[in-house]
């Protein structure tokens, strides 16, 4: 697993991205793709854990299995 920073969250869309603690690049998650039911206990700067995936049509990728790091 990867590790990272959440960067932004979009409670509205349950959705937001995360910055990787190896890169500046920025990787696209949704509430969907947690192993928590708690999307409250996502925000701006708490460090979690992910999976990456490839965004299907894109060059870009997707957090997956994400869990907070406390």
């Amino acid at each position: 697993m990867e590790t990272g920073t959440i960067r932004l969250v979009d409670h509205s869309s349950k959705s937001g991205y995360i910055t990787p603690d190896n890169t500046n690049e920025t990787i696209y998650f949704h509430s969907a793709s947690m192993r928590t039911n708690s999307f409250t206990s996502f925000a701006t700067g708490k460090k979690v854990s992910y999976t990456r995936e490839k965004l299907e049509g894109s060059q870009g990728y997707k957090a997956v299995n994400i869990v907070v790091n406390e």
